[in-house]
């Protein structure tokens, strides 16, 4: 009896942890199309986090430092002086 409490708690505790998993995924997907939206319609703060999410790899998207370099420095052209930061830490790295 022991052992069947403890497996239907590690199932329950597996189940939460795959929701919170799949809960986070949607999110971050949903941040990946809010900044590419944003971007594509020249909202230059839409373009800087969606460089953010390339340059580490987030939001559903594959780790692409060359397209956040050149997101960043769309950015950085509009005046985001934080853009201007990454873009030179990119282009320094070689991206």
């Amino acid at each position: 009896m022991k052992k069947m409490l403890i497996g239907i708690i590690i199932l329950i505790v597996v189940v939460l942890l795959v929701l919170e998993y799949e809960k986070k995924t949607v999110r971050n997907q949903t941040y990946y199309k809010i900044y590419q939206n944003k971007c594509q319609n020249g909202n230059l703060v839409g373009c800087y986090h969606l460089a953010f999410l390339y340059s580490k790899g987030k939001g559903g998207l594959e780790q692409d430092k060359s397209q956040a370099k050149q997101l960043f420095y769309r950015s950085c052209n509009g005046g985001i002086k934080e853009a201007c930061k990454h873009y030179k830490t990119l282009s320094d790295a070689g991206y």
